[in-house]
């Protein structure tokens, strides 16, 4: 609604240090008056091999062929490798209405690779 909010959980795409989709929140924000908070709770590695990876992948293809399991993978490793992603981030986001302001709070840990929300 016009005066309501928004409030989200989610992951995106990550270099380890910012969500990638900050440039793109922040034009939004700024276009359409609303401020948001993006709280980021964790950055988990994201690369061929890891837990996050492929569990994206057996995910999209949803008990699909061999052949689409590898499809899927390359697929993905172009998309993170274009993007300059390393990382997933996982975040709680909310969008109020202000002054097109973008403020993100990063409670990551570097040391643990432990998923939380606040």
């Amino acid at each position: 609604s016009p005066d309501g909010h928004a409030q989200l959980i989610g992951t995106c795409l990550s270099d380890g240090i910012l969500p990638l989709v900050t440039e793109s929140l922040q034009k939004w924000a700024s276009k359409n008056s609303f401020d948001i908070t993006m709280t980021v709770g964790a950055h988990l590695d994201f690369q061929p091999g890891t837990f996050n990876f492929e569990g994206l992948v057996h995910t999209a293809v949803n008990g699909g062929s061999l052949d689409s399991y590898e499809k899927c993978k390359v697929k993905l490793e172009q998309l993170t490798a274009s993007a300059g992603a390393t990382h997933l981030a996982y975040f709680y986001l909310l969008a109020t209405r202000g002054t097109g302001k973008l403020q993100v709070m990063d409670l990551s840990d570097d040391v643990t690779q432990e998923l939380w929300f606040v």
